[in-house]
């Protein structure tokens, strides 16, 4: 295989989340924090593994996205067609999956494959969009491996999409899980590029939450995520998880 490298680094932010009531530097919070992450490893850490070690992604990393994402829970759709675990779209699922080869130099493992062949093989065969539309939204809200499997498959592929010199730009890729691929924030500004072509410059990630062309929400993504006592934090500097 020839991923790029996903590397945390945090705090990256040197942040702490707050929004009303909600602090994460809090100590009843940040309980609640860590027993999320506990509750979704403990249900879920077997598909968290199969499928983030088959596209090597970090299991801690496969856990803080369920934990912003959902909280782990199976939620239903939101006004965005966002559902689940890891609130995948029907989308962003069709782009990874069906567009793997224009981001991802290697092939989809052949494990994954396999199961795709039992759950999903429209997608394999081509089907449209708006074909397979209604059926990755239903696989998406009752299936919770195919919904982490799905997240995982848009996280790498966006790993590979946001890649610069064989390293994944985590932070880049992050904003684009929350906002869309094609989030304009994260599109490059070259001359002659094309209005799809990715940002793959180094980005400053304390820079990226000041910058207000990212949407607000992706901006606090990213300090709950990379900030201090964010998710990520909590897993791999206090090793609480």
């Amino acid at each position: 295989m020839a991923f790029s490298n996903v590397t945390v680094n945090v705090p990256d932010v040197l942040l702490t989340f707050k929004s009303g009531n909600t602090d994460y530097g809090n100590a009843v919070v940040k309980k609640n924090n860590v027993n999320t992450l506990l509750r979704i490893n403990s249900q879920y850490g077997s598909f968290i593994n199969k499928w983030g070690t088959l596209l090597l992604i970090p299991n801690g990393v496969i856990s803080g996205f369920i934990a912003t994402e959902s909280s782990g829970i199976m939620a239903p759709p939101n006004k965005f067609e966002a559902t689940g675990l890891m609130q995948a779209t029907p989308a962003s699922v069709y782009d990874a999956i069906v567009g793997w080869g224009k981001e991802v130099k290697d092939p989809i493992p052949s494990e994954i494959i396999t199961e795709l062949n039992i759950k999903a093989k429209y997608l394999l065969q081509g089907t449209s969009y708006a074909n397979s539309k209604a059926r990755i939204l239903s696989s998406l809200k009752t299936d919770p491996s195919f919904n982490i499997l799905a997240g995982c498959m848009i996280l790498r592929w966006l790993f590979e999409r946001f890649s610069n010199r064989g390293t994944a730009l985590f932070n880049r890729a992050l904003v684009a899980y929350n906002a869309g691929a094609y989030t304009s924030s994260q599109i490059s500004t070259d001359p002659g590029a094309k209005k799809t072509t990715a940002n793959t410059n180094v980005a400053d990630t304390a820079a990226l939450v000041a910058n207000r062309a990212v949407p607000m929400e992706s901006r606090n993504y990213l300090v709950k995520m990379l900030g201090v006592d964010g998710f990520l934090d909590l897993i791999y500097r206090q090793k609480l998880i």
